[in-house]
């Protein structure tokens, strides 16, 4: 029998260890490490966050499964050499390896973040922006992108067109305004996506500040200083904080030049044998020489791709399956409408992506994905 293990119990870590499971059966038994006993479905956070949803509609507890053997418990370090993954007080060997921890959040990289903004990327922190938006009354609102690389390159977008048409909804007059580091929305996903977001910005009177980085944030007097030194003011922040690489997995021999894991773009092999890596802890260039966004979608299907490739080896029949790079987005757009984005981010000119008008019947497919969601895997 193999042993199988999978570091992280996120979108990517939850499907690569059931369809370990499935199509391994007694041939290997799978353990899977995860730091939290809970699941936050992130794409609600955003509906959370406008009070369209409660903590308990979108978190679920993680169970026993058949088969499955779950730690809770944060990996401290891998033994490459010997092939054993470490907690503080347990060491589990294994024969093949999945690494889908996702990208770690660091809130002290941005002095101030964690006195000053309310953290949209945790189910606490949208709570919190909730409750602050069912109390405001009028003002300034700043949604901050702390850093670049972040995860669901939408949600700052998202949130700011839930947020207006949350105020919109209890008449309250409030100036909405993104400062991101990015140089356009959603960069990977080319200029023409970028140019559209912009452009649904303005319709709606929320201001964009792109290319700005942001150095510290004072909660006393409710202001950012940013790196050509000026100043900008708030009355409510709302924040996507730093990300960065798990700790466990710093200064190893798996990643690139960036600081995150490189991988083979078609089998998410790492350069350790046996080790695959999948998710937002990942890097994967484009032709465009973007980045491919860390994202929930990918990190299904890299999955599907992972996971059968380590079964195939056990098995001894290489598999067939390959990431492709397809994808497909939400973009919540507020008043019950989404836009829906799709596209191909391996295509030899740069990612072709293109986006739906924002319709009803979107928004509707992403409930029902929800819904979906924590049905099939809780």
């Amino acid at each position: 029998m193999k042993n199988v293990v999978v570091i992280g119990a996120g979108t990517g870590g939850l499907v690569a260890a059931n369809r370990l499971k499935a199509g391994l059966g007694k041939r290997a038994h799978i353990t899977i490490f995860e730091k939290t006993h809970s699941h936050a479905f992130p794409p609600s956070l955003l509906w959370l966050a406008v009070g369209k949803r409660r903590p308990a509609q979108i978190t679920r507890r993680h169970k026993r499964r058949r088969g499955i053997e779950m730690v809770n418990a944060s990996v401290t370090k891998i033994d490459w050499s010997n092939r054993v993954v470490q907690t503080a007080d347990r060491s589990v060997p294994y024969d093949y390896l999945i690494l889908a921890p996702g990208a770690a959040h660091y809130p002290e990289r941005l002095p101030g973040f964690s006195e000053a903004a309310l953290d949209l990327y945790s189910a606490e922190g949208a709570t919190r922006i909730s409750a602050e938006l069912a109390a405001f009354t009028g003002g300034k609102i700043v949604i901050l992108v702390a850093s670049l690389p972040f995860k669901c390159p939408a949600a700052p977008y998202e949130a700011a067109f839930l947020v207006d048409a949350r105020l919109q909804e209890r008449n309250i007059d409030a100036q909405i305004q993104i400062i991101t580091p990015e140089p356009m929305p959603m960069p990977s996903a080319g200029p023409e996506i970028g140019k559209s977001v912009e452009q649904m910005l303005l319709s709606r009177n929320i201001e964009y500040l792109p290319s700005q980085n942001a150095v510290s944030i004072n909660a006393s007097s409710q202001k950012i200083k940013m790196q050509n030194g000026e100043e900008l003011s708030y009355d409510l922040l709302i924040g996507i904080p730093p990300h960065g690489l798990p700790s466990f997995l710093s200064g190893s021999q798996v990643l690139a030049e960036n600081g995150w894991v490189k991988v083979n773009p078609q089998t998410l092999e790492t350069s350790v044998a046996d080790v695959f890596a999948i998710g937002d802890v990942t890097t994967i260039g484009l032709r465009n020489g973007k980045p491919l966004p860390k994202a929930g979608v990918f990190a299904h299907a890299e999955a599907e791709t992972a996971s059968a490739m380590v079964i195939g080896r056990i098995k001894g029949k290489e598999s067939s399956n390959r990431f492709d790079g397809h994808g497909a987005c939400f973009l919540e757009t507020g008043y019950g409408r989404a836009g829906h984005a799709t596209g191909d981010f391996f295509a030899e000119s740069g990612p072709k992506v293109f986006m739906k008008t924002p319709s009803r019947f979107s928004h509707l497919v992403k409930v029902v994905f929800e819904k979906w969601w924590l049905w099939k895997w809780f």
